[in-house]
């Protein structure tokens, strides 16, 4: 039990950490995407975690968990394909990781 909770805490550090350095970095191209990558990372991670934790009922949930996946890739499509200058994926990036980090944790 106490290895879950200090995995779970591992989580929510990793996702603050990444998610102010994904806006502190906005100017410094290079390591704005290295930060872009590992947030998507976090995120793909996270989620496939709020996937594979809920029983096969509750599906609801689960398709949940499969939107903040799509958010995450959506937000790498517009920023690596579309190559927007805007914050719009990092807000999408950031919306995905809290969502699916919310949902880890309390559902």
């Amino acid at each position: 039990m106490k290895i879950l909770l200090w995995i779970f805490i591992a989580l929510v550090i990793a996702t603050l950490v990444l998610t102010y350095l994904l806006y502190k970095t906005v100017n410094d191209e290079g390591k704005h995407r290295l930060v872009f990558i590992a947030n998507l990372v976090l995120a793909l991670i996270v989620s496939f975690l709020a996937y594979s934790s809920l029983p096969d009922n509750y599906t609801s949930q689960r398709i949940i968990a499969f939107v903040w996946l799509g958010l995450a890739g959506v937000s790498a499509v517009l920023k690596f394909v579309l190559k927007q200058k805007t914050l719009t994926p990092e807000i999408l990036l950031s919306i995905a990781t809290f969502g699916a980090l919310a949902q880890t944790l309390f559902i």
